[in-house]
């Protein structure tokens, strides 16, 4: 068997590394989430549900079939004298106890306009919900774009740690050798441990954290909680000028949420019209038999009949009060639609100057990540002449790490910002 393991190794490593090799990318993250986000899937379900209402307010226009039976038990029949000059005699009004069928069909000729009001109704509730439901597709699309860059930034961050311990252990090697020559205290070297030993608590923080990360992008992709994956690096031109006021239109006529409000308008005057039908009378034709034995001697007990009917029915001011209220409901979406355009204008402003203020801090962020490599360069030549001392030297290593971390944060908060800038508009740039 031993003769075989070597062979069996090699496909197994093959395996493995391919499997490394593999990288989720970032549209590949954003289609999970389409498809398989738990939040999405509850929503899509609902918004079916509004299709079966529709076929439930179509099934109207049709005739319905109704079946009634009741079985009546007295305690003595009902009888009633009949008297004529000749005899007398009861006659029975009522059996002790009987039964009543009646079954047929029933089609509304008539409605005022409620059937068809009904149905309107709502294919604009599943309208609406559309929309709403691309609105909460937006929010998740951010969601995941953002989780995503978060794991970019983290990595970029673990990569730094990494160097900087690299430099903290050649630098901690430098002293040690320095201290056996009798150039340095031995402090040298217990701080140097110090620093080092902070350094490997960072980076411990920084990897935990990215386990986090990839779990928080694994729920939103709607995946069992795992961090073993690996994710395939971005790179974003950012267009050199977003015209704002483009921006506001596109933001108009795509955000779902706006939308939605549109449809709600035309919904509450449906629902006015659907209203407004009980101040007309209602026509329909009935077809069925009935058959009832309350009285045994009369025959036929069952009878097949044909009716023609038409009612109405006006409960007080109930019907303009109802009217009313409806209009009212109307006045109070269009409002909270002119609320709801000027927050998504505020919100695409904001998303366009949190990405100024994004590309100014990289700008910032690079220009202090070149003056701390030359401060360190000077600080760390010094030290080696005798001239600085220690604690400026790690001082100096520390500043630049926090300065390459901060211009690797900016770099990814740019792209972050361009997403909100999407996501606010409701469309993608690219």
């Amino acid at each position: 068997m031993k003769k075989y393991k070597k062979y069996l190794i090699l496909p197994l490593f093959i395996f493995l590394s391919l499997n490394n090799i593999y990288a989720l990318t970032l549209d590949e993250a954003v289609n999970k989430a389409l498809k398989n986000n738990f939040y999405l899937l509850s929503k899509e379900k609902e918004l079916n549900s509004k299709k079966y209402e529709i076929n439930a307010a179509d099934a109207a226009k049709y005739p319905s079939l109704f079946f009634n039976a009741t079985y009546t038990l007295l305690d003595e029949k009902k009888t009633q004298p009949f008297t004529t000059p000749f005899f007398s005699q009861e006659i029975t009004m009522s059996e002790k106890e009987y039964f009543d069928i009646f079954t047929g069909l029933k089609l509304n000729l008539y409605t005022g306009g409620l059937i068809t009001s009904n149905i309107k109704i709502k294919k604009l509730e599943y309208e609406s919900a559309k929309s709403m439901l691309s609105e909460e597709q937006l929010n998740i699309i951010f969601n995941t774009k953002k989780a995503y860059l978060d794991i970019l930034r983290l990595y970029a961050n673990k990569k730094i740690a990494e160097d900087y311990i690299k430099s903290l252990t050649r630098h901690l090697h430098d002293v040690k050798l320095m201290y056996d020559q009798g150039l340095v205290p031995y402090i040298d070297i217990l701080q140097t441990e110090v620093k080092l030993s902070e350094a490997k608590q960072k980076l411990t923080i920084v990897t935990n954290n990215i386990k986090v990360a990839k779990s928080h992008l694994s729920t939103l992709m709607g995946e069992k909680l795992n961090d073993s994956y690996q994710v395939e690096s971005i790179s974003y031109k950012i267009p050199d000028k977003l015209l704002i006021n483009h921006l506001y239109s596109i933001a108009e006529k795509n955000r779902p949420i706006l939308q939605s409000l549109k449809t709600q308008i035309k919904l509450a005057d449906q629902m006015v019209t659907a209203t407004k039908s009980q101040f007309k009378p209602k026509i329909y034709l009935l077809g069925g038999y009935k058959y009832s034995d309350m009285l045994e001697n009369v025959d036929p007990k069952g009878n097949f009949l044909i009716q023609a009917g038409i009612s109405f029915n006006l409960d007080w001011n109930k019907p303009f009060k109802e009217t009313e209220a409806k209009k009212e409901i109307k006045y109070a979406i269009i409002k909270n639609k002119e609320d709801i355009k000027l927050k998504v204008l505020l919100e695409v402003k904001k998303a366009i100057e949190d990405l100024n203020s994004a590309e100014d801090n990289l700008k910032v962020a690079k220009d202090a990540v070149a003056k701390a490599k030359e401060y360190h360069r000077i600080l760390n030549l010094k030290y080696k002449e005798g001239l600085a001392n220690n604690s400026d030297l790690l001082d100096a290593e520390a500043m630049l790490t926090e300065a390459l971390m901060r211009e690797k944060n900016a770099y990814y908060d740019i792209i972050e910002k361009y997403f909100a800038i999407e996501k606010a508009i409701g469309k993608e740039l690219r």
